[in-house]
């Protein structure tokens, strides 16, 4: 019987609501700057790759704060876009993505999140049962959690920035077990990315479930091993 229960958040939870580019281009208008969506969430997914390749963890390895880090996806973003923006213009269009994607405005609670986070907690009033999050990501998701009221669903949130390792690293899937005092055998993690939360958890002995909401399942996953909807993980769970 599973003890411990760990989630992914991003495109498992909880998504950004339209796209990035859509996001982007919705805040600088405030500054009355135009730009075009389209070539902003072309340009972003580029962008993302290279800046996580170079500075991983949002820059924490880097000795950058992860305010630092965004500023910098978002001017390579607009610019590899064909957007010129001025230094002066770029500032504050930055500190008020950065606030910005702290609130609950910007996202979207995927389908079906709130009916099973809620099953879950009326579960753990009949068995012992931890439940946490395990993300790549930085400080603000705890505050995006509280904003979208979903932070009492879980016992822990572990952040990649806070943590200072990402998955699919063991450190951070270590640190989870070690909070919730449980041997891997007894734990599941959920998640959409096959790397990161599949082969990551699966590597120190958790179990794992892999969230493909188009039923398309990897070679090397497990057919058993996939969900297209999170109410499907209580059938692992007993």
């Amino acid at each position: 019987m599973a003890k411990l229960l760990t989630f992914d958040v991003t495109n498992t939870i909880l998504r950004v609501a339209g796209s990035v580019g859509q996001q982007y281009a919705h805040v600088a208008k405030k500054f009355n700057v135009s730009l075009d969506v389209r070539s902003l969430n072309e340009a972003f997914k580029g962008v993302w790759l290279t800046h996580s390749r170079l500075y991983p963890n949002f820059g924490q390895a880097a000795g950058q704060s992860c305010q630092q880090w965004w500023a910098g996806v978002v001017e390579e973003t607009f610019r590899f876009a064909g957007h010129s923006v001025s230094e002066q213009q770029l500032r504050p269009i930055n500190e008020e993505l950065y606030r910005y994607f702290m609130s609950a405005e910007p996202w979207e609670i995927l389908p079906g999140s709130n009916e099973v986070l809620r099953k879950l907690k009326l579960l753990k009033e009949s068995r012992p049962l931890c439940v946490g999050v395990i993300s790549n990501t930085d400080s603000r998701l705890k505050t995006v959690l509280k904003n979208l009221e979903l932070i009492d669903n879980f016992d822990f949130v572990l952040l990649s920035f806070e943590c200072g390792s990402a998955k699919p690293d063991s450190a951070i899937f270590h640190k989870a077990l070690e909070l919730a005092d449980v041997k891997p055998a007894d734990a599941i993690h959920v998640g959409d990315h096959v790397t990161n939360d599949y082969h990551g958890a699966r590597a120190i002995g958790m179990k794992a479930l892999l969230l493909s909401k188009t039923g398309e399942i990897p070679a090397e996953v497990d057919h058993d091993h996939v969900i297209k909807s999170l109410d499907e993980i209580f059938h692992f769970l007993h």
